[in-house]
């Protein structure tokens, strides 16, 4: 069933009304995080407000949403399960993460097509905490290469201008299984 662009226009209102609420409270709970690092109900709150941006991406399509939720979804589990700790490092890069989902759901309010957004390079940022050997201290300075540099949320979502325009993508229920 494809969707007329009115209908998809209102349910990817709602969509963005629901992601915008759901970073907000990771923006709130990550600050409250960084002041008190071993609140693990708090930590489980934000794992599923994370939860919830990656299965409605998934529900609309979004890829590059769903793998950028996921990965804050795997971090967060990670401190959870005491596999890292949420030092400055850590939260420095989640805060890097929700920031470049506001800024996809931005632009694809803005008319932006997914395959014109980046998020490459959001999501190997994320890799260096979720790819964390278990039951030991994250050390981001071990696993960061001589090349690689902190970058604003922009330089990751970068437009790709050498990928040609290409049509929309098809709804989620014309190119994925049904769940």
């Amino acid at each position: 069933m494809e969707l007329d662009r009115e209908e998809f226009t209102r349910i990817f209102t709602i969509f963005k009304e629901e992601s915008e609420e759901h970073i907000q409270k990771l923006n709130e709970g990550f600050l409250s995080l960084e002041k008190e690092p071993n609140q693990m109900s708090l930590v489980s709150e934000l794992f599923r407000h994370s939860h919830s941006i990656k299965g409605s991406a998934r529900m609309m399509g979004f890829s590059s949403i769903e793998k950028v939720a996921h990965a804050i979804e795997t971090i967060l589990g990670k401190i959870q399960k005491g596999e890292i700790k949420a030092d400055k490092e850590v939260m420095d890069a989640l805060y890097k993460g929700v920031d470049s989902l506001a800024e996809i759901i931005e632009s694809l309010g803005h008319g932006k097509d997914e395959e014109e957004i980046r998020s490459e390079g959001i999501l190997e940022h994320l890799s260096l905490f979720t790819t964390a050997p278990k039951k030991e201290e994250v050390s981001v300075k071990k696993r960061k290469s001589k090349k690689q540099s902190p970058r604003s949320p922009e330089v990751y979502l970068e437009k790709d201008r050498e990928r040609p325009s290409t049509p929309s993508k098809p709804m989620a229920s014309e190119s994925s299984p049904p769940l």
